[in-house]
């Protein structure tokens, strides 16, 4: 009797086991808890041995649950962007080719996603103080018909002017693009369709927009009309104080 009962006790604590380690299978979760009814429950075989197959690090923490179709992983992070994140392992964050700063200075830059330094070259810093500009130039190369994201960490000490960053890709401005900041760093993220292509990285300053003459033009008229009916009030009063 007692034997019986320890074999119920193995049996039921391997079906506890298979229960936990279901949702961990290599099968589709496409949302929260897996299903619309939350079961928490998988459909793949279960990974008894759980391996790390790569890492990926956004610009900044990630606190939603990600979802899992077509073996690609989607997730939201704090920094603005939803990525989509899978086939071949992505690196982690690698260093781009050293360069020097207009005065000479040695530049790192940091880089995450499926862009890898190996696949940067010619990475140059140009400035221009009169326009009041930054840019940060480099040659991207990739397998024909794939497609790459690229992640960059610049710090702001390598950009002396300019405060807003617009991503070119052979000096068109790239269709997906986007960045956020912090006190140190600007974190720059943009999408490529890769052959070999020149990326430019173009820090600049919003200027003050001017009005258009129109509108100058506008204000000038009612200033005059304003004028105009502000004298023809000041003679009538005169004239009602002779009378």
């Amino acid at each position: 009797m007692k034997r019986f009962r320890v074999a119920v006790a193995v049996v039921f604590i391997i079906f506890l086991s298979s229960l936990v380690l279901i949702p961990f299978a290599n099968a589709d979760w496409p949302m929260f808890h897996a299903d619309p009814s939350r079961s928490g429950a998988g459909t793949g075989n279960p990974a008894l041995t759980p391996t790390l197959l790569w890492s990926y690090t956004t610009g900044n923490e990630v606190v939603s649950s990600p979802a899992v179709v077509g073996g690609v992983v989607y997730v939201g992070s704090m920094d603005g962007n939803v990525y989509a994140l899978g086939g071949s392992p992505t690196p982690s964050p690698t260093t781009v080719p050293p360069t020097t700063d207009g005065y000479g200075v040695p530049v790192n830059f940091t880089i995450s996603g499926n862009v890898t330094s190996a696949q940067m070259s010619n990475v140059t810093i140009a400035t221009n103080q009169s326009a009041t500009t930054t840019t940060i130039s480099f040659t991207v190369t990739g397998e024909s018909g794939t497609t790459g994201f690229g992640n960059v960490t610049i710090p702001k000490s390598a950009v002396p002017y300019g405060t807003t960053p617009t991503i070119y890709i052979d000096n068109q401005p790239a269709q997906d693009q986007g960045y956020t900041q912090d006190s140190i760093n600007y974190y720059v993220w943009y999408t490529i369709h890769f052959s070999t292509h020149e990326v430019s990285i173009v820090f600049t300053t919003a200027s003050s927009s001017s009005l258009p003459q129109e509108a100058i033009y506008g204000i000038a008229a009612a200033v005059a009309i304003v004028a105009i009916v502000a004298v023809v009030l000041v003679l009538r009063k005169s004239k009602k104080g002779k009378s």
